[in-house]
């Protein structure tokens, strides 16, 4: 099986569930509670996966983003911090880590992956193997 991939639950032989196995899915693989995982989308264009995640007042050098064989691991840690002087009346934003992952298969090129960041979004571009795009001709 190719894919980019977060391991899940077989959907068994539904038409849909199979495509969407063998494109995405998009489930931690470990109990997270769910403001602690950081949104993404993933995108296939011709030559590459991209992976657009969420990460609002995070600075690049806050974010661990680290490939242990076919584990891509995406981390980051806020504390958020008040002064002892401040009186908080609400707090909704979550303390404490996010976590995500992902699973790559041998479609990608695990060697030349790239990242950016800017303004709370963080951008990893992967790029697919030329061997798993190549083209068999019909004798």
């Amino acid at each position: 099986k190719e894919m980019l991939t977060l391991r899940r639950r077989n959907y068994g032989q539904m038409p849909i569930g199979r495509m969407i196995d063998e494109v995405i899915n998009n489930y931690p693989t470990k109990q997270v509670n769910r403001n602690q995982l950081i949104p993404s989308d993933i995108i296939e264009e011709e030559n590459q996966f991209i992976i657009n995640a969420e990460i609002p007042g995070a600075s690049k050098e806050e974010i661990k983003i680290s490939l242990d064989n076919d584990k891509l691991e995406i981390n980051f840690k806020n504390d958020l911090q008040t002064d002892n002087k401040e009186r908080v009346h609400l707090s909704e934003r979550f303390k404490g880590e996010y976590h995500r992952e992902f699973y790559l298969s041998n479609q990608v090129d695990k060697s030349n992956l790239s990242a950016t960041m800017e303004n709370g979004l963080l951008t990893i571009n992967i790029p697919k193997n030329k061997k798993s795009v190549s083209k068999i001709a019909i004798n």
